[in-house]
Order: C-alpha cells, then sequence, then structure tokens
C-alpha cells in the first residue's frame, strides 16, 4: 500500500453563507466586547464617584444615595434595553427583559 502526503481537500462548509464569519470580523467583535468591558468598569466607577459626591454635598447619608441614584443607574441599561425593543416592534422581549431583570435583581 502506497501512503499519500497529499491532503484532500475540505468538503465545502454545509452552513449558509450568512453564518460564515470572517478572522477580521470575529477580532473586531472581541474588541468591541474588550472595549465595552472597559468601558463598563469605568461607568461604574464614576458612577459610584458622582453618587458620593452628591451624598456629601447633600449632606445626605450614603444609603440614601445608594437607594435612589445607584439603583436608577444600575437600571438604566434594562431601560433602554426594553426601550428600543418595543421601539422596534418586540414587545415580547421588551416584558421579558422588565420581568427577568425584576426576578434576578
Amino acid at each position: 500500500m502506497r501512503s499519500s502526503t497529499k491532503r484532500r481537500a475540505e468538503p465545502p462548509c454545509s452552513c449558509p453563507p450568512s453564518m460564515k464569519v470572517r478572522a477580521s470580523a470575529m477580532l473586531v467583535a472581541w474588541l468591541l466586547v474588550v472595549v465595552g468591558l472597559l468601558l463598563l468598569v469605568a461607568g461604574g466607577e464614576a458612577l459610584v464617584h458622582g453618587a458620593s459626591r452628591i451624598a456629601l454635598l447633600a449632606r445626605i447619608t450614603p444609603a440614601v444615595v445608594g437607594l435612589t441614584i445607584v439603583a436608577a443607574g444600575t437600571s438604566m441599561p434594562e431601560l433602554v434595553v426594553s426601550t428600543q425593543a418595543a421601539l422596534e416592534g418586540s414587545p415580547g422581549l421588551a416584558a421579558g427583559n422588565v420581568v427577568g431583570s425584576n426576578i434576578f435583581n
């Protein structure tokens, strides 16, 4: 028997063309995820710093600020997603986001 050193051509991908992702698109997606996470951390730090500053200036306890301003700040992503989903005609997604975030929180 003779062994061949030639590689067989790989069969073409059976997935639809819309599912094929180029390596450059994946790199951009990962970079966006990393940048998003960095911005999320920076935004969280800014929120806490700003809320602490408001508490000092208004001479109120940090607990009150935490229960109002910080609570509102942490709920903003759900509000934005639900509003966008409702505007795009996906009321089920909007309702599911509200219910899911309230159950999780």
